[in-house]
This record gives structure tokens, sequence and C-alpha cells, in this order.
């Protein structure tokens, strides 16, 4: 077996004979040694895959594994395409000029694989995908690969096994294919529906005690995952899936968001957030039926639910109309709340506080009337989670959103919590955007003439670091 990562560089001299070797041990006449040999090798992707040495062992790999892939023995098979995946995870870009031989290897695999080993090749399809991304939407690849999917995909039944691994695998694909998608989105969305309605169903009896198992909401997932990558493959496209009563899957996005499972929720969820900013009118239309959900798992639930909540609540504010201000107002100061809470709490992931904190300057932007109540108990943790933040568009954003509240409201600010809000609109490092720069210094300003002495005071406890970024982004 080869050694682990951390000791690979030492040994890497003796590297090249011990590749030498297990590619031949590909072909021994045992079987057993043919399926060691394919796992060995790809435990040295890392090292066939490095630019020093690609070009001397990554061609001779990549032949001899695929062979195996189609080996007469079934763990030979298995073993072979689990090591293929593996290896695409470490080439990525350089399985491009190979695209066509992989393909046509998968193509054969897919006429003879079988229950285990199907699942393992819809895996290496998948992560093919999500290594060569755009390449793999060229028509010569797509005509040898998307005819196989099709067929799985309206020949496997929602009860088969593999279904879940098929879903996957098409979600991966529809990232890789982006607008390319566009000629498969009807089948596939019609599927999804299909999942999701018949597993509601499913629940709603065994809620009623009509039958005695419980329904598996795996495969429920993993359809709202694939609309979710739908939608974010086709962009606007989606207006035209929605429009067409037998694929507009909205109808169902209520019940998935009050499903008991978490997993589900945190789904719904998402795909609620994409939507928002594509099609805004149709999901104004279902703001009355999801919004105490969406606010109601902002806060007690998973990490994952929450940040989901969060950020679907931050793309209905900043989308544009009918939503923004005119579909999230009257819920604006019940959220905002709900986020006051969320931030006050201890123990909370740090990605999560910072999503609230962006949800919040969101809804402070548009509705500010509404959320500037709420800005006194938000104020010092908004500062303290944003000031470590990472500087991007959000941050930005949020900060912007801050700016109006503090002009709304500003007797929110008070000597306890100034400091805070001088070190966070002190993280911002220069030279700023002429906009941001007047934006932000205008809030900085009015806090030093309005609190001359608390100012010098707070000011002179800062670091030295954020003195002269104060100093130099907004003359202060």
């Amino acid at each position: 077996g080869p050694p682990p990562p951390a000791t690979l560089e030492g040994l890497a001299q003796f590297v090249p004979t011990v590749l030498e070797y297990l590619v031949k041990g590909t072909d021994h006449t045992k079987p057993l040694m043919r399926s060691i040999s394919c796992w060995c090798i790809s435990r040295f992707a890392n090292f066939i895959c490095h630019e020093q040495h690609h070009q001397t062992y990554f061609k001779v790999v990549v032949a001899k594994v695929l062979a195996r892939l189609m080996d007469r023995n079934k763990k030979v098979q298995e073993a072979a395409c689990s090591a293929f995946a593996t290896i695409e995870e470490s080439a990525r870009g350089l399985l491009v000029p190979y695209l066509g031989d992989i393909l046509t290897c998968y193509s054969k695999c897919f006429g003879f694989y079988q229950a285990k080993n199907l699942l393992v090749l819809f895996d290496a399809v998948g992560t093919l995908a999500e290594c060569v991304g755009r390449h793999l939407a060229q028509e010569q690849f797509m005509n040898v690969l998307m005819p196989l999917l099709v067929d799985k995909w309206q020949r496997t039944p929602d009860t088969d096994f593999s279904t879940v691994a098929l879903f996957e695998c098409w979600i991966c694909i529809t990232h890789a294919l982006q607008d390319s998608l566009l000629p498969y989105v009807e089948m596939l969305v019609t599927r999804c529906m299909r999942t999701v309605n018949e597993t509601l169903t499913q629940i709603e009896m065994w809620n009623h005690e009509v039958i005695d198992v419980r329904p598996d909401r795996t495969a429920m997932e993993c359809a709202l995952d694939l609309l979710g990558a739908i939608i974010g493959a086709i962009g606007q496209n989606i207006t035209q899936v929605v429009n067409n009563p037998s694929t507009n899957f909205l109808t169902l996005i209520p019940s998935c968001c009050k499903d008991t499972s978490l997993s589900i929720k945190q789904s719904a969820f998402a795909l609620v957030g994409d939507l928002a900013v594509r099609t805004p009118a149709h999901v104004k239309e279902l703001l009355p039926l999801i919004m105490s959900e969406l606010a109601g798992h902002m806060i007690n639930s998973s990490t994952s639910v929450c940040n989901n909540a969060c950020w679907a609540i931050g793309q209905i504010a900043a989308a544009p109309a009918p939503l923004g201000r005119e579909g999230i107002a009257p819920y604006a100061n019940h959220v905002a709340q709900q986020l006051a809470r969320l931030l006050e709490k201890r123990g909370i992931h740090r990605s999560l506080l910072t999503n609230a904190c962006i949800t919040y300057g969101r809804l402070g932007s548009v509705c500010p009337a509404e959320v500037a109540p709420i800005l006194p108990n938000v104020l010092l943790p908004f500062c303290l989670v944003m000031t470590h933040a990472r500087l991007d568009q959000e941050k930005v954003n949020a900060f912007s959103g801050l700016c109006v509240l503090l002009k709304t409201n500003p007797t929110a600010v008070n000597p306890t919590n100034i400091r805070g809000v001088l070190e966070a609109f002190g993280s911002f490092p220069p030279p700023l955007p002429p906009q941001l720069a007047q934006q932000y210094g205008e809030i900085m300003a009015g806090l030093k003439a309005s609190f001359t002495t608390v100012w010098q005071e707070a000011h002179a406890s800062l670091t030295e670091d954020c003195r002269e970024r104060i100093r130099q982004v907004y003359g202060l």
C-alpha cells in the first residue's frame, strides 16, 4: 500500500519504481491483484497529476485504469471506477484532452454495469463533470454522454436503489452544462416534480397511519437540489419553466418548506432564494405561504437551515419588484426581531452570524423605517461580527444598509457601542471607492461631531492600524 501523503515527498525518488510495478499489476492474471493495483495507483493521484510528473505518468495511468473499468470481473470494475474518480479529483483540467476516451469508456460501462458498480459509475461521471465543467458541453462529448444519462433517467424507477446516485450525477452535470442543459430541462423538472409529489403523498399517508413504513425523503431532497441546480444553470430561462403548468414546480414549495425534515427545509429554503432574483413575481405569490417558515427557522434550528432561511430572506429583500421593499415590507419588522435574537445568542457559527448581518443590512436598505427600531439591539453584535468579515461586495452592501439605518435611527449609537462602530468602519482598507468613502465618511463625521469626548476616548483605544485606516479612508 502507498504511504500517507505527508510522507510521500520524502519517498518521491522511489515512486516511479512503485508506479511502474502497479501499472503492470493492472494486467495481472489474478483479479485481486488488478483491483489492488488500481486502488494503490489512485492513492498516488496527487503525485501523478503534479506539474512535474504528469507528462510522464498521467497518460499511461489513464489508459490502464480505463481499461480496467471494462474488466470482466465486477470487483475489478468497482475498484477501477472508484480509483478513476479519485484520480479525476486530482487531475481536473488535465482530463480535458482525454475526455473523448473517458466518455467512450463510460458509455461502454453503462451497457453492462449493474447494481453496486452502477452507483460507482454515476459518481465517476458526476466527478468528471465537476472537474472539467463547461468543457463537457462541447457537442461531440454531449452526443456520447447525454443519450446514456437520458436513457437511465427515463428507465430508472423512483423506487430503484440507484435513483439517488442518478439524481446526484445529474446535479453535477447540470452545474457543468449551464445553459446547454436547456433541451433536457422539461424532462428533468417533470421527474423532480413527480418525485416530490409522490413523497409528499406518502408522508401524508404516514401521518394518517394509512401506511406502516416511514417514507424515505432522500430522493425528494435530491430532487429539490436538482431543481436548484437547474435554476442556477439556466438563469432567467426558469421563468419559461414555471409559466408552463406542466413544469410549474412552485406549487410544491410551500409543502416542502413546512415539512418536518430539516434537510427538506434546507433544500426548499435554498430554492426560494434561488428563485427570488429570477422570478420575483412568482415568489411574491408564495410569500404568505412561506414567510412564517422562513422567519421561524432563522433561530432554533440547525445551522444549515438557519443559514438558508436568512439567505433566502436576504435574497427576497434584494430582489427586484414586486419583491424587494414591496414584497418584504409586511414582514420586515418581525424578521429584524428574529435576526436580533439570533445575533444575541451565544455559540452560533460565525458564518451564520455573518449571513444574519448581511440579511439585516439588506433589510435596512429597503425597509429602514420598519427595521431601524431594532437597531439598538443589533448594532454592537453587527459591528463585532462584520469587523472580521471578509471584504467583499456582501460586506459593502451590509454596511451600506447600516448607514441607511444609522441615518434613520441615529440614537442607536451610544457610549457603550461607539467603539465597536468605529472599529467596524475602520476595518475597510484604503482606498475605498469614492461613493462608499463619502457614504461611510458622512456617518463617521456625524459620530465625531455628536460624541466629541466619547469619540476621542473610543478612537484612542483602537489599534494603531485601525486608527490609520480611519485617517486614510475618512480623513478623521
